[in-house]
């Protein structure tokens, strides 16, 4: 029992150094939602934003002016001033949403009606959605066959069925719950229209470029969690902004022996990066230099290695630089050995204890009595457990090692700015 004990210690000892992870979430969309990572991804984006109680309100119907600003917002356009006359008889100076109309009405984005009236608050259908998902991406050589493969086909007005089948080509639409109807006529909801302009999003390259914002918010798609996640697109400027995390890695094997402060260090990004929306904004192969800026050696007392880096130049994949500021991320730009790397360490030592305590116990056991090898095990097992574990404890720590295949996350300390030129 007691060796059953002493093992057990072991797997609570890897438990305990185990990071956590905590997931946040939205109150009235739980993670289990049908559209849970599209509403994430929307509001991340600013694209969809929460009501004054933090809900989302998933089943909520969307009226025109409301799908007309989260449109605006999808391809890039911030919220302006309008300048323009206003043509609208029903669209007040005081609307809540006039500023979009009338940028809408100026880009083209969606028409009002020949009365002279956008009617702001009336709902929208999913075939009028569709309609304008249609209207403003690339023309390509589309008929009504795509509609056939669902059982409510020739429920889609006659106006509408070659655009409708269009967005079902390309992939920008929703059909939840049931994915043979399409519900065309269905008024949208607020998930189906985060999950629609998600796919817009994904599907950014297609829209036509006099509807996307000239100078626009893009969205890096290279690390989750990044504090910031916004790339400014500006013709063929890229500036990625400071807080965004960049996967990179060592191109060869890398150690903290040997290693001193002031030493050359180099990270590779190993695959291109691009935004959200389908900008290339980092190529593979470009990479950050720098050189160790502190450096801690692996002490006694399983104290580990610890070093920062200090990045101060961007090498595009051409060879072309510009200056940076950049550290690792997280743990305040510490690179050191992980808690599960330790935890494994102490691990073993425990391990070797339990065995040579066991051993031991088992040899004394039989030389006091044949019959007794048992006890010996039984007493030898946990006091090696603990002797081990003791000796990790007191030894010194670990070096730190990467291999070429790990990742090393860098945070921008500043923005940073590439063009398509590099």
């Amino acid at each position: 029992m007691k060796k059953i004990l002493s093992i057990l210690a072991v797997f609570l000892l890897i438990a305990v150094f185990a990071p956590r992870v905590c997931a946040q979430t939205i109150e009235d969309v739980s993670d289990s939602h049908w559209a849970s990572e599209e509403i994430n991804a929307v509001l991340k984006m600013g694209i969809m934003v929460l009501d004054d109680s933090g809900k989302f309100n998933p089943t909520r119907s969307v009226s025109r002016a409301h799908f007309n600003t989260m449109l605006l917002r999808a391809l890039g356009h911030k919220p302006t001033i309008a300048v323009l006359e206003n043509k609208f008889d029903d669209v007040p100076q005081d609307y809540w949403g006039y500023d979009d109309i009338l940028k809408s009405d100026e880009i083209g984005l969606i028409y009002g009606y020949p009365d002279n009236t956008f009617r702001p608050d009336n709902l929208i259908t999913k075939t009028e959605t569709a309609s304008i998902i249609s209207h403003i991406t690339k023309e390509r050589e589309e008929n009504a066959d795509a509609l056939d493969q669902f059982d409510d086909a020739k429920s889609v007005p006659a106006w509408g069925r070659v655009q409708y089948a269009k967005t079902i080509d390309m992939n920008i639409y929703v059909n939840h719950p049931d994915e043979n109807k399409l519900t065309p006529n269905k008024v949208l909801n607020r998930a189906e229209a985060a999950v629609l302009l998600h796919k817009l999003t994904l599907a950014f390259n297609a829209v036509k470029d006099k509807y996307k914002a000239q100078d626009r918010i893009e969205h890096l798609n290279a690390y989750e969690n990044a504090p910031n996640n916004q790339v400014k697109i500006s013709g063929q400027t890229k500036v990625i902004m400071s807080q965004n995390v960049i996967p990179t890695n060592f191109e060869t094997k890398f150690t903290s022996k040997k290693k001193s402060e002031g030493t050359p260090v180099s990270l590779v990004v190993g695959r291109d990066l691009y935004t959200h929306e389908g900008t290339l904004v980092v190529p593979q192969n470009s990479r950050f230099d720098g050189y160790i800026d502190s450096i801690v050696r692996n002490k006694f007392f399983n104290r580990n290695a610890k070093l920062t880096l200090n990045l101060t130049q961007f090498t595009s994949a051409n060879g072309r630089q510009v200056p940076c500021s950049a550290k690792v991320y997280p743990n305040d730009g510490v690179l050191t050995p992980t808690k599960s790397q330790t935890a494994t360490r102490l691990a073993l030592y425990t391990i070797g204890g339990v065995a040579a305590g066991t051993g031991m116990g088992a040899g004394l056991g039989v030389a006091q009595e044949p019959k007794r090898h048992g006890k010996g095990m039984a007493i030898g097992a946990p006091v090696g457990a603990a002797v081990g574990f003791v000796t990790g404890l007191i030894l010194p720590g670990l070096p730190y090692k990467a291999k070429p295949d790990d990742i090393i996350l860098l945070i921008l300390n500043n923005s940073l700015s590439i063009t398509d030129s590099l």
